[in-house]
Protein backbone atom coordinates (compact mmCIF):
# COMPACT_ATOMS: atom_id res chain seq x y z
CA UNK A 1 0.00 0.00 0.00
CA UNK A 2 2.72 2.17 0.93
CA UNK A 3 3.82 2.82 -3.30
CA UNK A 4 0.18 3.51 -3.64
CA UNK A 5 -0.31 6.15 -1.00
CA UNK A 6 3.31 7.91 -2.33
CA UNK A 7 2.20 7.67 -5.70
CA UNK A 8 -0.83 9.67 -4.55
CA UNK A 9 1.28 12.40 -2.67
CA UNK A 10 3.34 13.14 -6.14
CA UNK A 11 0.49 13.54 -8.10
CA UNK A 12 -1.87 14.81 -5.77
CA UNK A 13 0.02 17.34 -3.49
CA UNK A 14 -2.64 19.07 -2.97
CA UNK A 15 -5.09 16.52 -0.83
CA UNK A 16 -5.93 16.61 2.48
CA UNK A 17 -6.13 13.96 5.04
CA UNK A 18 -9.76 13.66 4.44
CA UNK A 19 -8.52 12.57 0.63
CA UNK A 20 -6.31 10.01 1.97
CA UNK A 21 -8.80 8.26 4.14
CA UNK A 22 -11.29 8.44 1.10
CA UNK A 23 -8.54 6.46 -1.10
CA UNK A 24 -7.65 4.02 1.66
CA UNK A 25 -11.78 3.53 2.19
CA UNK A 26 -11.91 2.77 -1.45
CA UNK A 27 -9.29 0.74 -1.11
CA UNK A 28 -11.00 -2.05 0.71
CA UNK A 29 -14.08 -1.98 -1.45
CA UNK A 30 -16.49 0.92 0.09
CA UNK A 31 -17.31 -0.95 2.99
CA UNK A 32 -20.93 -1.26 4.59
CA UNK A 33 -22.20 0.64 0.97
CA UNK A 34 -24.59 -0.68 -1.40
CA UNK A 35 -25.68 0.22 -5.04
CA UNK A 36 -29.32 1.39 -5.37
CA UNK A 37 -31.66 1.35 -7.82
CA UNK A 38 -30.44 5.39 -8.79
CA UNK A 39 -27.13 4.54 -8.87
CA UNK A 40 -27.03 4.04 -12.38
CA UNK A 41 -28.66 7.49 -13.04
CA UNK A 42 -26.14 9.37 -10.94
CA UNK A 43 -23.72 7.51 -12.99
CA UNK A 44 -25.05 8.98 -16.75
CA UNK A 45 -25.58 12.24 -14.87
CA UNK A 46 -22.41 12.89 -14.40
CA UNK A 47 -20.79 10.98 -16.94
CA UNK A 48 -23.26 13.76 -19.56
CA UNK A 49 -21.69 16.61 -18.01
CA UNK A 50 -17.89 15.82 -17.57
CA UNK A 51 -14.67 16.92 -19.53
CA UNK A 52 -11.39 15.09 -19.36
CA UNK A 53 -9.50 16.32 -16.54
CA UNK A 54 -6.83 14.48 -16.28
CA UNK A 55 -3.86 12.48 -18.24
CA UNK A 56 -4.70 8.85 -17.17
CA UNK A 57 -7.91 6.82 -17.75
CA UNK A 58 -7.48 4.77 -14.70
CA UNK A 59 -5.12 5.18 -11.62
CA UNK A 60 -4.37 2.31 -8.78
CA UNK A 61 -5.40 2.62 -5.08
CA UNK A 62 -4.18 -0.46 -4.21
CA UNK A 63 -2.87 -3.54 -6.24
CA UNK A 64 -6.90 -4.69 -6.44
CA UNK A 65 -8.68 -1.38 -7.11
CA UNK A 66 -8.48 1.57 -9.68
CA UNK A 67 -10.24 5.11 -9.68
CA UNK A 68 -11.51 5.01 -13.48
CA UNK A 69 -11.47 8.77 -14.83
CA UNK A 70 -14.97 8.95 -16.00
CA UNK A 71 -13.79 12.16 -18.68
CA UNK A 72 -11.12 10.30 -20.39
CA UNK A 73 -13.62 6.98 -19.81
CA UNK A 74 -16.11 9.25 -21.91
CA UNK A 75 -13.48 10.17 -24.56
CA UNK A 76 -12.06 6.61 -24.81
CA UNK A 77 -16.32 5.45 -25.76
CA UNK A 78 -16.06 2.26 -24.44
CA UNK A 79 -19.72 0.79 -22.80
CA UNK A 80 -20.74 2.70 -19.68
CA UNK A 81 -22.89 -0.43 -18.99
CA UNK A 82 -19.60 -1.84 -18.48
CA UNK A 83 -17.93 0.32 -16.17
CA UNK A 84 -21.23 0.29 -14.42
CA UNK A 85 -21.26 -3.11 -13.52
CA UNK A 86 -17.59 -3.04 -13.00
CA UNK A 87 -18.81 -0.59 -10.43
CA UNK A 88 -20.88 -2.60 -8.91
CA UNK A 89 -19.56 -6.04 -8.97
CA UNK A 90 -16.85 -4.11 -6.86
CA UNK A 91 -18.81 -2.95 -4.76
CA UNK A 92 -21.17 -6.01 -3.77
CA UNK A 93 -18.06 -7.98 -3.47
CA UNK A 94 -17.21 -6.29 -0.64
CA UNK A 95 -13.83 -8.42 0.44
CA UNK A 96 -12.02 -5.46 2.27
CA UNK A 97 -12.33 -5.32 6.58
CA UNK A 98 -11.30 -2.71 9.22
CA UNK A 99 -8.66 -4.73 9.98
CA UNK A 100 -6.80 -3.97 6.83
CA UNK A 101 -7.97 -0.04 7.12
CA UNK A 102 -6.27 -0.02 10.02
CA UNK A 103 -3.19 -1.31 8.96
CA UNK A 104 -3.29 1.12 6.09
CA UNK A 105 -3.87 4.24 8.68
CA UNK A 106 -1.16 2.85 10.55
CA UNK A 107 1.34 3.43 7.71
CA UNK A 108 -0.10 6.47 6.35
CA UNK A 109 0.37 8.24 9.91
CA UNK A 110 3.90 6.53 10.02
CA UNK A 111 4.60 8.28 6.11
CA UNK A 112 3.43 11.27 7.81
CA UNK A 113 5.81 11.39 10.70
CA UNK A 114 8.78 10.70 8.79
CA UNK A 115 7.73 13.73 5.77
CA UNK A 116 7.37 11.57 3.33
CA UNK A 117 3.62 12.83 3.00
CA UNK A 118 3.32 16.43 3.92
CA UNK A 119 0.42 16.61 6.05
CA UNK A 120 -0.23 18.04 10.16
CA UNK A 121 0.90 15.12 12.13
CA UNK A 122 -1.33 15.64 15.07
CA UNK A 123 -4.13 17.13 12.76
CA UNK A 124 -3.92 13.77 10.72
CA UNK A 125 -3.90 11.56 13.85
CA UNK A 126 -6.89 13.49 15.45
CA UNK A 127 -8.89 12.89 12.25
CA UNK A 128 -8.19 9.32 11.96
CA UNK A 129 -9.63 8.38 15.36
CA UNK A 130 -12.66 10.68 14.70
CA UNK A 131 -12.77 8.51 11.49
CA UNK A 132 -12.35 4.88 13.74
CA UNK A 133 -14.68 6.44 16.45
CA UNK A 134 -17.68 7.26 13.97
CA UNK A 135 -17.43 3.29 12.35
CA UNK A 136 -15.56 4.17 9.43
CA UNK A 137 -18.30 6.01 7.35
CA UNK A 138 -17.66 7.23 3.85
CA UNK A 139 -15.65 10.03 3.14
CA UNK A 140 -16.14 13.13 0.86
CA UNK A 141 -13.02 14.74 -1.02
CA UNK A 142 -11.85 17.65 0.78
CA UNK A 143 -13.18 20.78 -0.89
CA UNK A 144 -9.34 21.41 -1.83
CA UNK A 145 -8.68 18.36 -3.95
CA UNK A 146 -12.42 19.16 -5.70
CA UNK A 147 -11.57 22.84 -6.48
CA UNK A 148 -7.44 21.40 -7.64
CA UNK A 149 -8.76 18.31 -9.28
CA UNK A 150 -12.51 18.22 -10.21
CA UNK A 151 -12.73 14.51 -9.54
CA UNK A 152 -14.97 12.76 -11.40
CA UNK A 153 -14.67 8.42 -11.65
CA UNK A 154 -15.74 5.31 -10.19
CA UNK A 155 -13.60 2.12 -8.40
CA UNK A 156 -13.57 -0.99 -10.21
CA UNK A 157 -11.25 -4.10 -9.61
CA UNK A 158 -7.94 -3.78 -11.27
CA UNK A 159 -9.37 -7.68 -13.09
CA UNK A 160 -12.15 -5.58 -14.69
CA UNK A 161 -9.53 -3.68 -16.57
CA UNK A 162 -10.04 -5.47 -20.40
CA UNK A 163 -6.86 -5.11 -22.75
CA UNK A 164 -8.84 -2.71 -24.71
CA UNK A 165 -8.71 -0.09 -21.45
CA UNK A 166 -5.01 -0.79 -20.87
CA UNK A 167 -4.36 -0.01 -24.32
CA UNK A 168 -6.30 3.13 -24.31
CA UNK A 169 -4.62 4.22 -21.10
CA UNK A 170 -1.55 3.91 -22.49
CA UNK A 171 -2.96 5.85 -25.97
CA UNK A 172 -4.22 8.55 -24.34
CA UNK A 173 -1.51 9.38 -22.18
CA UNK A 174 1.67 9.09 -25.25
CA UNK A 175 -1.26 11.71 -27.53
CA UNK A 176 -1.03 14.07 -25.13
CA UNK A 177 3.09 13.64 -24.69
CA UNK A 178 3.06 13.75 -28.49
CA UNK A 179 1.31 17.14 -28.07
CA UNK A 180 4.01 18.30 -25.84
CA UNK A 181 6.83 17.45 -26.94
CA UNK A 182 7.43 15.96 -30.75
CA UNK A 183 10.55 13.40 -29.90
CA UNK A 184 10.09 11.09 -26.62
CA UNK A 185 12.91 8.65 -25.56
CA UNK A 186 10.82 6.33 -23.05
CA UNK A 187 11.24 3.20 -20.83
CA UNK A 188 8.73 0.64 -20.53
CA UNK A 189 9.43 -1.39 -17.18
CA UNK A 190 8.15 -4.28 -15.43
CA UNK A 191 8.64 -7.84 -13.78
CA UNK A 192 8.91 -10.75 -15.92
CA UNK A 193 6.29 -11.64 -18.04
CA UNK A 194 4.06 -8.58 -17.37
CA UNK A 195 3.57 -7.84 -20.85
CA UNK A 196 6.51 -5.40 -21.90
CA UNK A 197 7.53 -6.79 -24.95
CA UNK A 198 3.93 -7.15 -26.66
CA UNK A 199 3.64 -3.47 -25.33
CA UNK A 200 6.72 -2.40 -26.97
CA UNK A 201 5.54 -4.35 -30.34
CA UNK A 202 2.13 -2.93 -30.28
CA UNK A 203 3.69 1.09 -29.67
CA UNK A 204 5.97 0.21 -33.00
CA UNK A 205 2.88 -0.54 -35.05
CA UNK A 206 0.54 2.66 -34.19
CA UNK A 207 3.63 4.80 -33.98
CA UNK A 208 6.36 3.68 -35.62
CA UNK A 209 8.73 3.77 -32.30
CA UNK A 210 11.85 3.12 -32.24
CA UNK A 211 12.86 -0.43 -29.72
CA UNK A 212 15.78 -0.94 -28.06
CA UNK A 213 15.76 -4.45 -26.08
CA UNK A 214 17.30 -3.92 -22.39
CA UNK A 215 18.24 -7.94 -23.02
CA UNK A 216 21.24 -6.22 -25.23
CA UNK A 217 22.89 -5.05 -22.64
CA UNK A 218 23.18 -7.84 -20.08
CA UNK A 219 26.74 -7.61 -18.05
CA UNK A 220 29.59 -10.05 -19.84
CA UNK A 221 30.69 -12.42 -17.29
CA UNK A 222 34.18 -11.12 -16.93
CA UNK A 223 32.62 -7.70 -15.71
CA UNK A 224 30.96 -9.86 -13.23
CA UNK A 225 32.64 -8.64 -9.77
CA UNK A 226 31.04 -9.45 -6.29
CA UNK A 227 30.88 -5.65 -5.22
CA UNK A 228 28.78 -4.79 -8.94
CA UNK A 229 26.57 -7.88 -8.66
CA UNK A 230 25.78 -6.61 -4.79
CA UNK A 231 24.31 -3.55 -6.98
CA UNK A 232 20.18 -3.63 -7.63
CA UNK A 233 20.31 -3.88 -11.25
CA UNK A 234 23.99 -4.32 -11.41
CA UNK A 235 23.35 -7.36 -13.42
CA UNK A 236 23.19 -5.17 -16.57
CA UNK A 237 25.68 -2.97 -18.19
CA UNK A 238 23.93 0.39 -17.63
CA UNK A 239 26.72 2.35 -18.43
CA UNK A 240 26.69 1.32 -22.18
CA UNK A 241 23.03 1.89 -21.93
CA UNK A 242 23.87 5.26 -20.87
CA UNK A 243 25.72 5.98 -23.62
CA UNK A 244 23.34 5.21 -26.31
CA UNK A 245 20.48 7.03 -24.56
CA UNK A 246 22.98 10.18 -25.16
CA UNK A 247 23.81 9.49 -28.67
CA UNK A 248 20.47 7.78 -30.60
CA UNK A 249 18.18 11.28 -30.48
CA UNK A 250 21.09 12.64 -32.80
CA UNK A 251 21.04 10.11 -35.57
CA UNK A 252 18.93 8.60 -38.41
CA UNK A 253 20.03 5.21 -38.30
CA UNK A 254 22.45 4.13 -34.65
CA UNK A 255 24.49 0.88 -34.21
CA UNK A 256 25.24 -0.09 -30.90
CA UNK A 257 26.97 -3.49 -29.47
CA UNK A 258 24.57 -5.83 -28.41
CA UNK A 259 25.24 -8.03 -26.16
CA UNK A 260 25.00 -12.36 -26.35
CA UNK A 261 24.74 -13.90 -23.41
CA UNK A 262 24.59 -17.56 -24.09
CA UNK A 263 27.86 -16.75 -26.57
CA UNK A 264 29.35 -14.28 -24.40
CA UNK A 265 30.02 -12.17 -27.38
CA UNK A 266 29.10 -8.51 -28.69
CA UNK A 267 27.99 -7.92 -31.88
CA UNK A 268 26.36 -4.80 -33.78
CA UNK A 269 22.64 -4.15 -33.71
CA UNK A 270 21.47 -1.57 -35.85
CA UNK A 271 18.09 0.29 -35.55
CA UNK A 272 16.20 3.05 -38.00
CA UNK A 273 15.49 6.07 -35.35
CA UNK A 274 12.06 8.05 -35.17
CA UNK A 275 10.72 10.21 -33.02
CA UNK A 276 9.47 7.55 -30.57
CA UNK A 277 12.16 5.67 -28.96
CA UNK A 278 11.62 2.90 -26.41
CA UNK A 279 14.45 1.27 -23.99
CA UNK A 280 11.79 -1.93 -22.81
CA UNK A 281 12.69 -4.76 -20.45
CA UNK A 282 13.80 -4.82 -16.77
CA UNK A 283 16.41 -2.95 -15.44
CA UNK A 284 14.89 0.24 -18.03
CA UNK A 285 14.68 2.43 -14.97
CA UNK A 286 17.17 1.68 -13.13
CA UNK A 287 18.59 5.01 -11.44
CA UNK A 288 21.38 5.79 -13.85
CA UNK A 289 18.70 5.94 -16.86
CA UNK A 290 16.14 7.38 -15.43
CA UNK A 291 17.41 11.45 -16.33
CA UNK A 292 17.37 10.04 -19.68
CA UNK A 293 13.71 9.31 -19.95
CA UNK A 294 10.85 11.83 -20.75
CA UNK A 295 8.86 9.63 -19.15
CA UNK A 296 7.94 5.91 -18.34
CA UNK A 297 5.59 3.17 -18.59
CA UNK A 298 5.08 0.67 -15.60
CA UNK A 299 3.20 -2.65 -16.55
CA UNK A 300 1.49 -4.50 -13.27
CA UNK A 301 0.82 -7.69 -12.83
CA UNK A 302 -0.22 -9.95 -9.07
CA UNK A 303 2.89 -12.52 -8.41
CA UNK A 304 0.01 -15.57 -8.55
CA UNK A 305 -0.49 -14.17 -12.52
CA UNK A 306 3.34 -13.56 -12.77
CA UNK A 307 3.96 -17.26 -11.97
CA UNK A 308 1.37 -18.30 -13.73
CA UNK A 309 2.74 -16.75 -17.10
CA UNK A 310 6.10 -17.93 -16.32
CA UNK A 311 4.95 -21.30 -16.09
CA UNK A 312 2.93 -21.10 -19.76
CA UNK A 313 6.62 -19.65 -20.66
CA UNK A 314 9.00 -21.43 -19.74
CA UNK A 315 10.41 -24.53 -19.95
CA UNK A 316 10.78 -26.43 -16.21
CA UNK A 317 14.14 -25.98 -16.04
CA UNK A 318 13.31 -22.29 -16.86
CA UNK A 319 10.70 -21.47 -14.69
CA UNK A 320 12.35 -22.85 -12.09
CA UNK A 321 15.82 -20.50 -12.59
CA UNK A 322 13.38 -17.32 -13.37
CA UNK A 323 11.67 -18.13 -9.70
CA UNK A 324 15.12 -19.02 -7.84
CA UNK A 325 17.27 -16.55 -9.77
CA UNK A 326 15.52 -13.66 -11.79
CA UNK A 327 12.30 -13.01 -9.37
CA UNK A 328 14.63 -12.14 -6.44
CA UNK A 329 16.41 -9.84 -8.13
CA UNK A 330 13.43 -8.08 -9.46
CA UNK A 331 11.66 -7.95 -5.95
CA UNK A 332 15.09 -5.89 -4.93
CA UNK A 333 14.62 -3.74 -7.65
CA UNK A 334 10.88 -3.01 -8.42
CA UNK A 335 10.59 -0.43 -4.71
CA UNK A 336 7.97 1.62 -3.74
CA UNK A 337 10.41 4.88 -4.56
CA UNK A 338 10.27 3.25 -8.76
CA UNK A 339 6.20 2.65 -8.57
CA UNK A 340 6.53 6.74 -7.46
CA UNK A 341 8.23 7.60 -10.32
CA UNK A 342 6.45 6.21 -12.87
CA UNK A 343 5.07 8.11 -15.30
CA UNK A 344 2.11 5.69 -16.10
CA UNK A 345 1.08 2.75 -14.54
CA UNK A 346 -0.83 0.16 -17.13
Amino acid sequence: MKKYLLYFALHYPKSEIEDYLKMIHQSEYHLDETITTDSYAFLVEEYEQVKPNNKYLYEYISEDVVRVNLGNYKASEFSLHYLFDSFKETINSNQGSKENIDQKLELLLELIKTKEIDLDYNDALEKIEAYKKAGYPAIHHSEAFKKAYDPHYRIIQSSNLTPGLKEFNLFYYLDNLIKEKKTLILAIDGRSSSGKTTIANTLKEKYNATIIHIDHFFLPNFLKTKERLQEVGGNINYEEIEKVLKEIKHNSTYTYQAFDCKLQEYYPETVETSNIIIFEGVYSMHKNLLPYYDSTILLTLSKKEQLSRLKQRETPSGYLQFLNEWVPLENEYFTDELYKKSGIVI
